[in-house]
């Protein structure tokens, strides 16, 4: 079964003002490892464990190929700062919709790297698959990812329930749909 709709590998988003953008996969995933690792970010997805080795990190990585995700890297520095991704939760022509995330080193929270990160990603997407639909959601405790999305035009949708690996327990989750972003007001003629 065709897992992507016929869509073709996203390409990795185009650099941004401080960041760069790899494709991850099995062989350098290893670069996220201190990240992946770190409890701070397990407790807020819903599936990393809190200890993370580099055998686990390989097995997700290879576990979805119709995932796209990205390693999030300094431009300056060539240092490993977080992932974003994306994948398509619907196939259907006319009805396709992406679902989007990101992680960032705790080190590294506050410098707004992940809106950076999620604008160019969610650019890329736009390109490659016009008209699609795209969500996220983050954890109703996590106020800062709320902001994030916020910040890239999504408006939030709704509540539900979701098993959180980390937290081992059944968590509140805020679900958002991207909006249209708001058209330029017309410049006054002088």
């Amino acid at each position: 079964m065709d897992t992507d709709g016929g869509l073709d590998r996203l390409a990795a988003p185009a650099a941004s003002k401080r960041l760069r953008y790899s494709a991850l996969n099995p062989a350098n995933v290893g670069r996220l490892l201190p990240i992946l690792s770190d409890p701070k970010v397990a407790g807020s997805t819903f599936d990393l464990p809190v200890i993370y080795t580099l055998a686990d990190a390989q097995a997700w990585c290879a576990s979805d190929p119709g995932d796209w995700r990205f390693i999030v890297e300094r431009r300056d520095n060539g240092a490993a700062v977080g992932m974003v991704g994306a994948y398509l939760t619907s196939c259907e022509p006319g009805a396709r919709t992406l679902e989007v995330g990101f992680l960032i080193a705790p080190a590294q929270w506050g410098r707004g790297f992940a809106t950076e990160a999620l604008e160019s990603l969610l650019a890329r997407c736009k390109a490659s698959i016009p008209g699609v639909r795209v969500t996220s959601s983050a954890f109703s405790d996590n106020p800062a990812s709320a902001r994030v999305l916020s910040k890239c035009h999504f408006a939030r949708r709704g509540v539900r329930s979701i098993w959180s690996r980390e937290r081992n327990t059944t968590y509140a989750v805020l679900l958002f749909d991207q909006q249209t972003a708001p058209e330029p007001a017309p410049r006054p003629k002088p």
